[in-house]
């Protein structure tokens, strides 16, 4: 979330069989290192990056909730 100006820390709720998509180039810390999962696509985020922008202003002038939209976003298939 700092690409959109703010913080953002999400609670995982049941973590087992969740995995972490880093950007390519980044390791997971020891910690994290048996949630990591594939790196994040950049050319997939690119190609939506305006849906992107569009969901960020929604959030931050307050049109929309933080919630609203990551149910949205949950509801895509994987």
């Amino acid at each position: 979330m700092p690409f959109f100006g703010y913080p953002f820390a999400t609670r995982l709720r049941g973590p087992r069989g969740r995995r972490l998509h880093l950007l390519p180039g980044q390791e997971a810390r020891l910690l994290l290192a048996g949630m990591s999962g594939d790196p994040v696509a950049i050319g997939h985020v690119a190609a939506h990056w305006d849906e992107l922008l569009r969901l960020t202003i929604s959030v931050r002038s307050g049109t929309a909730t933080a919630s609203a939209m990551l149910r949205r976003l949950s509801a895509y298939p994987r």
